[in-house]
């Protein structure tokens, strides 16, 4: 088991999803909708801060996330500033359990972070299919998340209770 699982989780090191929104409101964002070179092909999922989908970079012909700040919260000055920290937080990151940045863009009034696609299953589906994880599993993906939070602090002054974009640089 690689650090897939990790990857997949970005939220267990950066509390990107603090702030919650009615979960039954889906944005304008249809299935094969173009957003600047991104072809959007399916959703991943949803969260606080917004929905995450699989699309196509046409330029460069690979497959990435695109992270959508909901419409609501892209007239809120205050939520649009969490959102730009928290890309320049991701942006500071370079670790192999940290799925990476590669992009913040806007496209109409659409604004949307792209990250890397990473494939597999959440631990909540591992968890789902499994059940109970043995003891060497769990100690692998608890390692990965301890590496992981290593790096993220070693790059930021952090405490456990801070959100993503509120924590002091040190690098």
């Amino acid at each position: 088991m690689g650090s897939d699982i990790v990857k997949s989780y970005p939220e267990l090191f950066l509390a990107h999803d603090c702030f919650r929104y009615n979960r039954d409101t889906f944005m304008a964002i249809a299935i094969g909708q173009v957003l600047g070179s991104y072809e959007i092909t399916r959703l991943l999922g949803k969260g606080g801060m917004g929905e995450v989908y699989s699309a196509r970079d046409t330029k460069l012909k690979r497959e990435v996330a695109i992270k959508i700040l909901p419409d609501e919260f892209s007239r809120d000055p205050e939520r649009v500033g969490r959102f730009q920290r928290e890309a320049e937080a991701l942006a500071a990151l370079n670790h192999q359990n940290i799925g990476a940045i590669y992009d913040l863009q806007q496209a109409d009034d659409t604004r949307f972070l792209v990250l890397e696609l990473v494939e597999g299953d959440t631990l909540e589906e591992l968890l789902a299919k499994r059940g109970a994880l043995p003891v060497e599993v769990a100690l692998n993906i608890a390692r990965q998340i301890c590496e992981a939070l290593e790096a993220a602090h070693e790059k930021r002054h952090c405490s456990p209770r801070s959100q993503a974009g509120e924590c002091e640089d040190h690098s």
